[in-house]
């Protein structure tokens, strides 16, 4: 197991543009069945109540500038907030799955 691991681990920065799309794709497609699922619209629901600032959805941000914007609302969108969180805590991920691997050996 630990093999596949350390494998994984160093071909996964080839594949970051794939997995991003792909994650998009998941989420676009959430967007779209929101509605259907009363459990995935509760989910998405938790996390817009647990990021949002500007309760208005961002009423008149389009007149302002980006950063003058990004004081009320977030500019980011989630997978690019997603994939910054990661870049961010490699080292803390990196030890998680390490702590993990350790004891499969």
């Amino acid at each position: 197991v630990l093999p596949c691991w350390v494998t994984a681990s160093l071909v996964s920065p080839l594949f970051a543009p794939q997995a991003r799309g792909k994650v998009s794709e998941i989420i676009n497609g959430a967007i779209v069945h929101y509605r259907d699922d009363l459990d995935l619209q509760n989910l998405i629901d938790f996390g817009q109540k647990e990021a949002v600032i500007n309760t208005m959805c961002g009423h008149g941000m389009q007149a302002r500038g980006y950063l003058e914007a990004s004081a009320f609302i977030h500019t980011n969108g989630c997978i690019d907030k997603l994939v910054n969180w990661t870049h961010s805590n490699l080292f803390l991920l990196g030890g998680i799955t390490l702590g993990l691997a350790l004891p499969q050996v």
